[in-house]
């Protein structure tokens, strides 16, 4: 690890790029093939884990016990028909079939590519299980939204796929066009162990940039740029979680079947192969041949699928590794979600640094609550020791609760009054359960019954409209007012825009978050001319909420690192932009509970007016990989210059960053190393501006 004095050097001349290095686990030694007695290859993995002590075995017999699963017909066909109620909470569908201009992806219209699963499955067109798991995946992912999602339990639950080898992309010197290296010969560099590596130009017998442009579309950005990212080693996303990028096998990449082996060809004509490994995440016990995997592993009905809502798209399992790179922590979140740091420079003794990996998920009350003391107390902490300068980094962040995103906000800017407005789509099932929702709050409000469902009724926003406010900031008179619809010629129906009321005791005592606290900033701490976001396209949900409100009403400037080779502008927020997901099980317990709520004569009404309340299925939950892996995005996020018209959800609006960076070998090794020459964008006594041309596109 490099010298912490160094930091501030680095930091400052490329605007504080990058985390520390975290090396990779060395490799392990891949377990034999063969087996000496011939088996089926479920069967020779249970023979593996029972007689070798293994916890992964070689891709390829993983991906042939998969595709030796057979395909349930008639189960299928009952998970595809009953997917049909969850999917109507979609609020996108309309604008991936026909995107506005300037959307960075592919058209694609969603219903009929799900219907021809169908038709797939009528005609017995899938060869085993997994085939059929795959192709689901694969559709829900075309619609390039991280909280639109169903992975089922055959991809996922039994085996992860991952590579040997993680890869990053970088240029020699800041300027030039980014190649890409093996992750490993880059830290051998930097720690003087050998030359400078030669960069890859194949794989598996293809061009390296074919192969990578094939694989970083496995993930589920809206933004190629942000995809492209996504593919590498990085030091940001390591600061929580290990990840290994998408083409070493991390996120959704763990999925998909990367062949048995990674053979690269490297620009000095030299080579190395990699075995590709699986790990197996389930006990083979009892496993013989893919019927019994599929009795065993998939269709599970004593599965908990205990519901509850979600604020942003699930994130990877967190772990608790040191933040190495950055100088000593000021303050810090237990599980590094929120840290915040000082420059230690003589020529730069005047600025902090507020990391947010996280917006923190879950349930856990002290991570929520350790978040918004941590936010709230450096802040504070800051200008006592008389920073006046604001580095915000955005890096890798994959959302979080969304309440924090406003709550941040208004500590850094006490006199604005944030936007975020938000719809969902407007359908009958939405209306019903709005409507009974709402008179159960209004029962436990004016005293009528103050237990049970009366109770629960009061948090379950946006259906108690009493914790919303409209676009003009007033309040709603009733759900009819909330709901609408609002019909958009060409799109589809939207409930009115609605706002969260953040001076309601309520909406905060129900949701158990106090996101400005018992203390509020009454003066702005920093000018916004002297702060600065930085992003590498990975922010998702509520770090675009955060992202936004920033740069749409307090004029923040962002820089952005990274991307596909090429000298073109970049998008700082390339992840999903919508403002709120439900994982498809508090789809199931909204739907459920209103159903049993009612009372004989609505249940009748429902019938009619909202049938799938009372026929929804579970089995979508059974065949889930795990529970936050079905999820969809039922929250628009509308900017509020988009609110007077359509209302373009910000999904579909292109805002690249004012200054775009380029990776280097020493950004790699260690966020503080490599780059003594000087110069470089930063935060001047001026403000934020250029300190010597450091953008390779736009400019601050």
């Amino acid at each position: 690890m490099a010298s912490m004095k160094k930091f501030p050097v680095a930091v400052v001349s490329l605007l504080f790029t990058l985390f520390s290095l975290a090396i990779l686990p060395p490799k392990l030694a891949l377990v034999s093939a063969a087996i000496t007695t011939p088996k089926a290859p479920c069967a020779e993995i249970g023979h593996l884990l029972l007689h070798e002590n293994v916890t992964y075995v070689p891709a390829q017999l993983a991906y042939n016990c998969l595709s030796s699963v057979p395909l349930h017909v008639a189960e299928a066909k009952e998970l595809h028909r009953s997917l049909r109620p969850y999917l109507k909470w979609q609020t996108t569908f309309p604008y991936v079939k026909d995107p506005p201009a300037g959307y960075q992806m592919p058209a694609f219209d969603f219903w009929p590519a799900f219907n021809n699963i169908g038709v797939k499955l009528s005609n017995t067109a899938y060869s085993s299980e997994w085939e059929f798991g795959i192709d689901m995946l694969r559709t829900f992912n075309n619609v390039h939204d991280s909280h639109t999602r169903y992975i089922m339990d055959v991809v996922g639950k039994a085996f992860t796929f991952r590579r040997e080898v993680a890869l990053v992309s970088i240029s020699k010197d800041g300027y030039s066009l980014p190649l890409v290296y093996i992750h490993d010969d880059i830290q051998r560099w930097l720690t003087g162990d050998i030359l400078f590596p030669s960069a890859v130009t194949t794989i598996n017998g293809q061009a390296a940039d074919l192969v990578l442009d094939s694989w970083m579309r496995i993930g589920p950005h809206q933004d190629p740029d942000a995809m492209y990212n996504t593919l590498f080693w990085s030091a940001p996303q390591n600061t929580i979680r290990s990840n290994k990028g998408l083409f070493g096998g991390s996120g959704l990449a763990s999925f998909f079947y990367p062949g048995s082996q990674t053979d690269i060809v490297f620009a000095n004509g030299t080579r190395t192969i990699y075995d590709n490994v699986a790990d197996v995440n389930v006990d083979f016990g009892g496993v013989k041949d893919g019927e019994s995997f599929y009795q065993k592993i998939c269709n599970k009905r004593d599965q908990d699928n205990s519901a509850k809502p979600s604020s942003t798209a699930s994130e990877p399992s967190v772990i608790n590794i040191a933040t190495s790179g950055y100088p000593l922590p000021v303050l810090r979140h237990p599980q590094n979600y929120i840290a915040g740091y000082y420059l230690n420079s003589s020529s730069y003794n005047k600025v902090a640094i507020l990391s947010i990996p996280s917006f923190v998920s879950g349930d856990d009350e002290k991570e929520q609550t350790d978040f918004e003391r941590i936010a709230r107390d450096f802040i504070h902490h800051a200008k006592a020791a008389g920073m006046t300068k604001l580095i915000i980094d955005l890096r890798g962040n994959a959302g979080g609760t969304i309440l924090h995103a406003f709550g941040l906000f208004m500590q850094l800017f006490p006199h604005l009054e944030p936007w975020g407005a938000s719809r969902f789509r407007a359908f009958d099932t939405l209306n019903a359960i709005g409507k009974q929702v709402t008179s159960l709050a209004d029962a436990f409000y004016n005293g009528t019954n103050t237990t049970g469902v009366y109770h629960d009724a009061t948090g379950r926003e946006p259906f108690n409209h009493h914790l919303l406010v409209n676009a003009q900031s007033h309040n709603f008179t009733d759900w009819s007012d909330l709901y609408g619809p609002v019909s958009v010629p060409c799109r589809d129906n939207y409930t009115h825009l609605m706002r969260y009321n953040l001076s309601s005791a309520a909406l905060l005592a129900e949701v158990g978050i106090d996101p400005i606290g018992k203390h509020p900033a009454t003066e702005q701490p920093f000018q916004s001319k002297d702060i600065i976001m930085l992003h590498d396209g990975d922010c998702t949900s509520t770090c675009a909420t955060f992202s936004d409100l920033l740069q749409e009403q307090a004029g923040i400037k962002s820089v952005v690192i990274g991307g596909r080779p090429q000298y073109a502008p970049m998008q700082a927020v390339g992840g999903t932009r919508g403002m709120e997901v439900y994982d498809l099980d508090w789809i199931f317990t909204l739907m459920n509970d209103t159903w049993h709520s009612g009372t004989a004569q609505q249940q009748a009404e429902w019938k009619i007016s909202a049938p799938d309340l009372g026929t929804v299925s579970q089995e979508p939950l059974r065949r889930l990989v795990q529970a936050e892996a079905g999820s969809l995005n039922v929250r628009d996020s509308i900017l509020k210059g988009q609110a007077a018209g359509e209302g373009l959800p910000s999904q579909f609006l292109w805002k690249p960053a004012d200054c775009r960076l380029f990776y280097t070998a020493e950004m790699v090794g260690d966020c503080a190393g490599g780059v003594e020459e000087g110069g470089g964008c930063g935060v001047g006594e001026e403000g934020v501006g250029r300190k010597g041309e450091r953008c390779v596109v736009g400019g601050l």
